[in-house]
């Protein structure tokens, strides 16, 4: 299966930032927040590194799924379909369940990068 984000991934990075860039000016005209919500690590492709500085940049929250999810980092493999790097059924299930409970904690209210 093609990932854009495993090929050319300097370009997928400029378009991620530009994208992301243009969402922070809107949101930040409303008031609003934005939260950058890492859902895979290295191994799959995704550099956290990158992310992490964008977020640290723009001024916004950075959170990395397999570093607040303990099931997450102790059990990956069984998120994910077999043939690619996709979350499985089992995976949205417990990212929808992290995603929940941070949006309703008070974790975002003062979270600094």
């Amino acid at each position: 299966m093609y990932d854009p984000m495993l090929y050319n991934k300097e370009e997928n990075e400029k378009v991620a930032s530009a994208i992301i860039k243009d969402m922070s000016y809107s949101l930040k005209k409303n008031h609003a927040q934005l939260l950058i919500f890492l859902l895979t690590d290295d191994i799959f492709g995704t550099n956290e590194f990158y992310y992490r500085k964008l977020s640290k940049d723009l001024n916004y929250p950075y959170l990395s799924f397999p570093d607040i999810s303990a099931e997450y980092s102790k059990h990956s493999k069984r998120y994910h379909f077999k043939m690619d790097p996709h979350f499985n059924e089992k995976g949205n299930a417990l990212v929808a369940d992290v995603l929940f409970n941070l949006l309703n904690s008070s974790v975002l209210k003062n979270e600094k990068n």
